[in-house]
């Protein structure tokens, strides 16, 4: 059996503390540096902590002890958090992207004087184009039984749905055809479609969304807009709505095929709502993890930094109320010293305002740009799992099958080994 190296221990420990010490250690570190600025310094402020500070600081063993101390309890901390749910984050990500996509249409339709007749049109080609990227890529061999039935029906409805757009005047109100485009995992065994409550819910989102054009508007220009940011934002942010948005996302094949990346299809096996999961990504990245350790390290640091925004992110949640309060106890405090106006309050005291007042400051935009980049890092985090297991699978199974029994080499330097392990020197550099 094919020896470990030596640096293969170091190498996992290495990999499983990066996502403890990044999502739970720096977090809890930053709760600990936070709540002290903002309420122990304030403190120490109004009542005179030096003689206290004095009497310890020639004590170099205290400092040590208070150190391993700050530590462990940043460690707690942050891990209590590290378990917090990352969909909460990220759905408020997803629906900041699909409002920012509703509100530029919105834009483009209020502010231009184009007739109906050329608004339908234009919609109905952006549409149109969406479409014909799927129609055409879809075309490319994916492999995996699971996928085809699917791809037959979905091909077929793409150009039925194309053929209905083209047609002027042609009906779009609750087309079949694009539905079956928007929705496919809602076409049955017999490729008739039954539209689950989910993907109705979905298109009465967007009817709130574009409710200023209920009355005004003709029908088929509301649902060619509709359809167009429905399926735009199914490809591009993999979501169409918050409420569908759940990790690895139902849609995500889509956001493959339209950007040519149809050679990752065969490891998607999550195109259905019921067969979404994300135990399909974590078993990847297992099989990756004790076959091919060399490249987890590139998921183990994503995954890392999308716990840390987590933590951090649910973190704050905690800390703009400490940070409020703080501000407002000692802004009372300060106008009680200084007498409702009268002079002679030290500066030192408007800091213990100020100091809870930026961390407060602090905190807020720490929440709302996590908020903004959170979901591209989840993202990528399939992304990167899909890409390498690809560049992988066949050193994943040479190595399944060596460790199993099924290959037994007949002696180190058997070839096939050697070749396995430039394979994999190799692929590590192109990473």
């Amino acid at each position: 059996m094919e020896t470990v190296k030596k640096h293969d221990f170091g190498t996992k420990l290495l990999n499983e503390l990066m996502v403890d010490i990044i999502g739970a250690l720096i977090p809890g570190v930053l709760f600990i540096i936070v709540v002290f600025l903002s309420v122990i310094l304030p403190l120490f402020v109004y009542y005179d902590g030096s003689p206290i500070l004095k009497s310890i600081i020639g004590e170099s063993g205290f400092w040590w002890v208070l150190l391993i101390v700050c530590i462990f309890f940043a460690y707690v901390i942050g891990h209590i958090f590290y378990r917090a749910d990352i969909a909460e984050p990220d759905k408020l990500d997803v629906q900041k992207q699909v409002v920012k996509v509703v509100n530029d249409v919105k834009k483009d339709i209020t502010s231009s004087a184009c007739s109906y007749e050329e608004t339908e049109k234009k919609y109905r080609s952006l549409l149109t184009v969406e479409i014909k990227i799927l129609e055409k890529r879809i075309d490319d061999p994916i492999v995996g039984k699971q996928w085809t039935t699917f791809n037959k029906y979905l091909k077929s409805r793409c150009v039925y749905a194309v053929n209905s757009l083209s047609s002027k005047g042609g009906n779009l109100v609750k087309n079949e055809d694009i539905l079956c485009v928007l929705f496919p995992e809602d076409i049955t065994m017999n490729g008739d479609l039954r539209l689950s409550e989910d993907s109705n819910n979905v298109i009465e989102e967007y009817k709130c969304y574009f409710k200023f054009m209920e009355n005004e508007f003709p029908l088929n220009l509301q649902y060619a807009v509709i359809y167009y940011c429905i399926l735009h934002n199914q490809m591009d942010i993999r979501c169409a709505t918050s409420k569908r948005c759940d990790f690895p996302y139902t849609n995500y094949y889509k956001y493959l095929l339209k950007r040519d990346l149809t050679a990752l299809l065969k490891h998607v096996y999550w195109h259905t709502v019921a067969g979404r999961s994300k135990n399909k990504i974590n078993a990847l990245k297992i099989k990756i993890q004790v076959f091919a350790n060399e490249a987890y390290a590139l998921i183990n640091k994503n995954e890392s930094h999308i716990r840390m925004s987590s933590s951090t992110w649910h973190l704050s949640n905690l800390l703009k109320i400490v940070t409020a309060m703080s501000t407002a106890v000692f802004f009372i405090l300060l106008l009680e010293k200084s007498q409702w106006g009268s002079k002679g309050v030290g500066n030192v005291y408007y800091i213990a305002v100020l100091c809870p007042l930026l961390m407060l400051f602090l905190v807020l935009y720490v929440r709302r740009s996590i908020v903004r980049y959170i979901h591209y890092q989840r993202m990528r985090e399939i992304q990167y799992t899909l890409q390498i297991y690809d560049q992988f699978k066949d050193i994943i199974e040479y190595r399944r099958n060596l460790y199993s029994g099924k290959i037994i080499p007949k002696s180190e330097s058997d070839s096939d080994r050697k070749d396995c392990e430039v394979k994999v020197d190799a692929k590590i550099f192109q990473l």
